[in-house]
C-alpha cells in the first residue's frame, strides 16, 4: 500500500507572504542556526495526517468538499511572532494568528472531513500560527530574541481565506516540498 505524507492547510501568498519573508530576512541571525521556511511554502496548517493510504485522498478531498463548501470566506490577520518550546530550547519560530471564530469553525469542519474519509486524526489543541523556521540548534537561539521582541506587536497582513487544500509534503534534503492535492473552496 502506498502512503502520502499529508496534510490540510490554508495557503499563504501575496503581499502577506512578502511581509512574512521581510520579517525571516530582519529574524535571521547566523549565529542562532535557524533552517528558514522557503516562503513560497509559507500556509497555516488545519491539520497534520502524518503518512496516509495514498487511495484514501479522493475521499478525503470529496470529504472536504463537503465540509467546507458552504462556509464563507473570512478575513484573517497574521500578526506578532514566537516561539514553541521552552525559551532556552525553541524548535519552531512562527508568526501568530490573530483570534478568530471563523478560523475554529473551519477547523472543527476540517477534522470532521478527516473522520468522514475514515483517516485517524489526533485532534490535538489547535494552536495556529504559520512556522517561518526551525531551529536546528536550539540551545543557540539567544541570538534571535532581541530582534523577536521587536516584532511582537506587528501586523504582517491580512489574508482572505477562500479555500483550504490538501497538500502531500515531500522531506528532501533541502527541505520539505508540498504539492497540493486538492482544493476544497469556501463560498
Amino acid at each position: 500500500m502506498q502512503k502520502t505524507r499529508a496534510f490540510i492547510a490554508i495557503p499563504v501568498e501575496g503581499e502577506v507572504r512578502a511581509a512574512l519573508t521581510e520579517l525571516q530576512a530582519r529574524l535571521k541571525n547566523p549565529a542562532a542556526n535557524i533552517r528558514w521556511m522557503n516562503p513560497d511554502a509559507l500556509h497555516l496548517t488545519l491539520a497534520f495526517l502524518g503518512d496516509i493510504p495514498a487511495e484514501k485522498t479522493p475521499a478525503l478531498g470529496a470529504a472536504l468538499d463537503e465540509n467546507v463548501s458552504h462556509l464563507k470566506s473570512f478575513p484573517l490577520r497574521i500578526q506578532g511572532v514566537g516561539v514553541f518550546g521552552r525559551r532556552d530550547k525553541p524548535g519552531v519560530v512562527w508568526a501568530g494568528v490573530a483570534e478568530n471564530p471563523d478560523l475554529l469553525t473551519l477547523r472543527e469542519r476540517v477534522a470532521r472531513a478527516v473522520a468522514a474519509a475514515n483517516i485517524p486524526f489526533a485532534a490535538r489543541r489547535f494552536r495556529p500560527h504559520l512556522t517561518l523556521g526551525r531551529f536546528k540548534t536550539p540551545e543557540r537561539a539567544t541570538p534571535i530574541f532581541p530582534a523577536m521582541e521587536k516584532e511582537n506587536d506587528a501586523v504582517y497582513g491580512e489574508i482572505r481565506v477562500e479555500a483550504v487544500e490538501l497538500f502531500k509534503s515531500e522531506l528532501k534534503p533541502a527541505g520539505a516540498e508540498h504539492t497540493s492535492l486538492h482544493r476544497a473552496a469556501l463560498v
